[in-house]
């Protein structure tokens, strides 16, 4: 079987995507081009139908998430003597360890996490406003919520900065940022996650 957008063969060892159509493509392909300001719901490379199809391609929130990110082997930074970090990075943690960052996900987090980055790739938008909306997320995750919390207390979050900001005027998502005094990403990562259609 032959993988209509990068036309590779999809091995067995392959991880797939089945679309609602029943043409199956390699998973990568397909997030590429849901990364490519269009969301889950992509049109067939072969049929042109619209996939309906958005289940997840695990049991496991970890590895949910983990698919939807480029695979790191180690943190991208370097020690103040010049080396390079040996750790791993942690999840949706900029390409950084623990120690290099320790804003960080706990584990009772991720399912919460893994509904939340699904609600928002099925939006249309740019992929520069997931990557900003996923980041947000996490943040609020990270600072407000508790392992049995839901969705609607994230949503929450964005209704009550619009309620009392005038939405209309808002320029960037660092307003969002500043009013719940998370910190805001470095504009570097959004660059290299924007332009090489990926999440770290």
């Amino acid at each position: 079987m032959v993988c209509s957008i990068c036309l590779e063969n999809i091995e067995n060892d392959h991880i797939k995507k089945k679309l609602s159509c029943n043409h199956v493509i390699h998973f990568k392909c397909y997030l590429e081009l849901v990364y490519r300001d269009k969301n889950l719901y992509i049109t067939c490379p072969l049929c042109r139908e619209v996939n309906t199809d958005i289940s997840r391609q695990f049991d496991g929130p970890e590895e949910n998430i983990m698919i939807l990110c480029k695979d790191l082997k180690r943190c991208r930074c370097t020690t103040a003597s010049g080396r390079v970090c040996k750790r791993k990075p942690s999840l949706l943690n900029y390409g950084y360890c623990y120690q290099h960052n320790p804003t960080i996900l706990k584990k009772h987090h991720y399912p919460l996490m893994e509904k939340y980055i699904y609600l928002i790739l099925c939006q249309r938008g740019s992929f520069y406003t997931k990557l900003k909306l996923i980041d947000l997320g996490k943040k609020i995750i990270c600072k407000y919520c508790t392992k049995d919390s839901s969705i609607d207390e994230i949503l929450e979050k964005y209704y009550r900065f619009f309620s009392v900001h005038d939405v209309y005027k808002l320029e960037n998502y660092d307003e969002v940022y500043s009013f719940y005094e998370l910190d805001i990403p470095d504009e570097r990562w959004i660059d290299d996650c924007n332009n090489g259609h990926y999440i770290i």
